[in-house]
């Protein structure tokens, strides 16, 4: 016995499940970052985001808060 499974071959067949399942998955994440990017790049292109730093947004509402 192998494990908790009965033969070499049913180990060898678990495995090209979990590596199909694993590549499956990947394929996903990367379609959906695909997608994502195409979101980023289309709304850069449109004029749809902020010339602001990081620092200067953060700035304003540390400046908002002290305020209220």
């Amino acid at each position: 016995m192998v494990g908790l499974r009965s033969s070499a071959s049913e180990v060898a067949r678990e495995a090209l499940r979990l590596l199909r399942h694993e590549r499956a998955q990947e394929a996903e994440k990367l379609a959906i970052l695909r997608r994502e990017i195409g979101v980023g790049v289309e709304a850069v292109n449109s004029g749809r985001v902020s010339k602001k730093s990081v620092r200067d947004l953060l700035e304003e509402v540390m400046l908002d808060s002290s305020k209220g």
